[in-house]
């Protein structure tokens, strides 16, 4: 699932991959913060989508959606209407997709038309299986960089971007024997103006944190664990509680709660305190955005087993109202939450 203003009314609508029968839905959201009735979009037969993110691929200054299908080994690109990241450099754009079969990063360029070209891969190491990826510039050279969430091998992966626009050869940092990293994602936990990465570990139940040094290397990883986040699966970041340090939320597949994990500004966390989403909900992935413009964050968790988008309002001090249910159809299956902004593009890095 991702979310972006679809219709130009400066409300951030929702659009939800199914992953089980190969649609995808939009969800348009009124001035009062409710959804209406979804819109069904039916994609390739067999393609299993598994990503969906938005940005903008042609020029024509409407927001497009970009969808992984995991089933045929493609991507779906649905105009008007990215792989996280994208970026733009050089007059190109640079669609960027984790090969979690092939252990691989795929880069793909595109012009202003939306059409995009096969420009590069990246081996990320052998049974590597890379999950997840995300962007930051880890060593301060006003680059973007890649890291990936390795899930074969546990640890992450770094890709330093270079002077000519291609990445160097991946440096793995492990996260710890058999956690299997599902997702990543960085920010500067301990306020020292470097980025650090962030990883929820699947099979060892934790978040998994590396500091970073600010010239493309990283301490030691750290792990927290936590009494009721036992499968996480996706990690999200944000002020959750406007002490001015950052915070993490966590989705557990397995137990029916998101974990909300209180940072202390110094890259150590707090036990997580439970956000219920619904018996035998089964929520794999969640974002953060203001939805309803109160300066608070809310919580967007797409759940796999009840098939459904639950909205929960934030209150700023770390707790979330009950959930608002918008539900994706029987049997779907809704896999992945991202957060895009089409007026400022957080979910897709534009750089002129």
């Amino acid at each position: 699932m991702t979310v972006g203003d679809f219709d130009a009314n400066k409300q951030l609508d929702v659009a939800v991959a199914d992953s089980e029968n190969d649609r995808v839905f939009i969800l348009l959201q009124y001035e009062n913060g409710k959804f209406g009735m979804k819109t069904t979009y039916e994609g390739i037969k067999g393609s299993y989508p598994f990503f969906i993110a938005v940005a903008y691929f042609d020029d024509d200054n409407q927001v497009d959606i970009a969808i992984a299908n995991y089933g045929t080994n493609n991507i779906l690109v649905l105009s008007q209407y990215v792989m996280t990241p994208s970026a733009r450099q050089n007059g190109l754009y640079y669609l960027l997709v984790n090969n979690f079969n092939d252990d691989s990063l795929l880069m793909l360029t595109g012009n202003a038309d939306g059409i995009f070209q096969r420009a590069a891969t990246f081996s990320m190491g052998y049974r590597s299986a890379p999950i997840y990826l995300c962007i930051g510039d880890f060593n301060n050279d006003n680059r973007m960089d890649i890291v990936t969430a390795n899930y074969g091998s546990d640890s992450v992966g770094i890709l330093l971007a270079q002077d000519n626009g291609t990445f160097s050869n991946v440096t793995t940092y492990s996260m710890g024997h058999g956690c299997t990293p599902w997702s990543v994602t960085v920010r500067d936990f301990n306020n020292d103006s470097r980025l650090d990465i962030a990883t929820a570990n699947r099979r060892s139940g934790g978040l998994g944190i590396r500091l970073g040094h600010g010239n493309g290397t990283f301490a030691n990883a750290m792990t927290y664990f936590t009494d009721i986040i036992i499968d996480p699966q996706s990690v999200a970041v944000g002020y959750v509680n406007n002490d001015g340090q950052l915070n993490v939320v966590m989705t557990d597949s397995s137990s029916d709660y998101v974990g909300i994990l209180l940072g202390h500004g110094d890259g150590t966390f707090s036990d997580a305190i439970p956000c219920y989403t619904g018996t035998y909900s089964g929520p794999s992935f969640v974002s953060l955005v203001d939805l309803n413009n109160d300066s608070h964050l809310d919580l967007v968790v797409s759940t796999t087993e009840e098939g459904f988008a639950g909205v929960f309002l934030g209150y700023g001090n770390g707790t979330f109202d009950i959930p608002q249910v918008y539900l994706t159809g029987e049997y779907s299956y809704p896999l992945a939450v991202a957060i895009g902004d089409s007026k400022h593009n957080v979910n897709g890095f534009f750089f002129e």
